[in-house]
């Protein structure tokens, strides 16, 4: 064994190493930042999955941004340190091969954004086989072009032999600096694509994130009114609420029905300014025990038994007094505990009053009250 006690080496990350993790967790942080603050609501409409799936690409690909722009650097020094033998042997030799390398650019960019397409069409084969013949036949006149111009020079004596080799290497060189350009730039065109997907979809997440007041309200909470609300859901051209005007006082228990989609959840999101999910006796054990000023249940007994049911409902009763109290159900029976009744429809309050006035006056109440009742 060897008695020498080697020190290793330290290891110095690269550029890129330092980098690409901060530029991935700076790129994932926005993303997840974004859609937390999204309206829950929204993600449910106007194509909020597919631009989220598009933003994670793109952070998924963000790592790759730094890696390319130091390749595409190197190889730009590359080129321009090669292209200046070229250019003092023949001042055309310098922009044929320019014009050898263009078709292949443009090949690279269509191929990017074809490539990029491919997750909504997917019928691009015939599209991206004319794109390659058509770069690869131009590229291949220019190519020949230039070469012939060096053997021209060397068969005329115009160069010496020596020089004529030397120029042979300078147009390999020159032409593989070319080729990692086009890679390189297209591979930062590609990640571009996916980037700028991203971008547009933090704006399009900011532009749903609800608008939080800053005001806190002091003190017990006594009435809660609300006067010609309209609210629409992101997206959407017709209002959920339309021109919902109520007065909610401490104290009173309010029932709210409606057929579905009548806007009985949407008034109740809009009143607690969340999404309120169908959480059943988890929300309603926090609610109870939490007491707020404001009580909002949203079909609190759906998924009970007839025992959950009854306790439930007194409980309600119970601690109503000193609170505002909103109950969404479609269980009409249950509206009996209610102080007043209203009744939705396409995002209206059609009627309101009490159990047995609404009972009698013959309208959608009455209808659906009858309607439960022969079931």
């Amino acid at each position: 064994m060897s008695g020498s006690n080697a020190t290793p080496r330290p290891h110095h990350p690269t550029p890129d190493g330092r980098i690409n993790p901060r530029l991935t967790t700076a790129a994932d942080s926005a993303l997840v930042e974004a859609v937390c603050r999204v309206e829950a609501t929204a993600r449910s409409h106007d194509g909020f999955a597919d631009r989220q799936e598009a933003a994670e690409m793109g952070v998924a690909r963000s790592h790759v941004m730094v890696q390319d722009a130091t390749r595409l650097t190197a190889a730009a020094v590359r080129m321009v340190t090669a292209g200046g033998v070229l250019s003092v042997l023949h001042p055309l030799m310098l922009p044929l091969l320019l014009l050898a390398v263009v078709p292949a650019a443009v090949e690279a960019v269509l191929h990017a954004k074809v490539t990029y397409e491919t997750r909504r069409v997917l019928d691009v084969a015939p599209r991206m086989l004319r794109i390659v013949l058509a770069s690869s036949a131009i590229g291949g006149v220019f190519l020949v072009a230039t070469w012939a111009v060096l053997a021209w020079l060397a068969a005329t004596g115009q160069v010496e032999p020596a020089v004529a080799a030397t120029a042979v290497v300078a147009v390999q060189s020159t032409l593989a600096a070319l080729s990692q350009l086009v890679i390189h730039g297209a591979a930062m065109f590609h990640t571009a694509l996916y980037l700028a997907d991203m971008d547009t979809f933090l704006t399009h997440a900011a532009e749903r994130a609800p608008k939080r007041c800053e005001s806190v309200i002091g003190g017990p909470l006594e009435e809660i009114r609300l006067d010609e609300v309209v609210y629409r859901y992101p997206g959407r051209t017709a209002p959920a609420l339309d021109g919902v005007s109520l007065t909610l006082r401490r104290g009173e228990i309010w029932a709210v029905v409606g057929e579905n989609g009548s806007g009985k959840s949407t008034l109740t999101r809009l009143l607690c300014g969340i999404f309120l999910g169908q959480w059943q006796r988890l929300v309603c054990s926090r609610a109870l025990y939490r007491r707020p000023d404001l009580l909002i249940l949203d079909e609190p007994p759906s998924q009970m038994d007839a025992r959950g049911e009854y306790a439930i409902l007194e409980q309600i009763k119970a601690i109503a007094a000193d609170r505002i109290t909103l109950v969404v159900t479609h269980q009409l029976a249950n509206t009996k505990i209610a102080d007043r009744i209203i009744v939705m429809e396409h995002g209206r309050i059609t009627e309101h009053g009490t159990y047995e006035e609404l009972a009698d006056a013959g309208g959608l109440f009455a209808e659906l009250l009858a309607l439960s009742q022969d079931r």
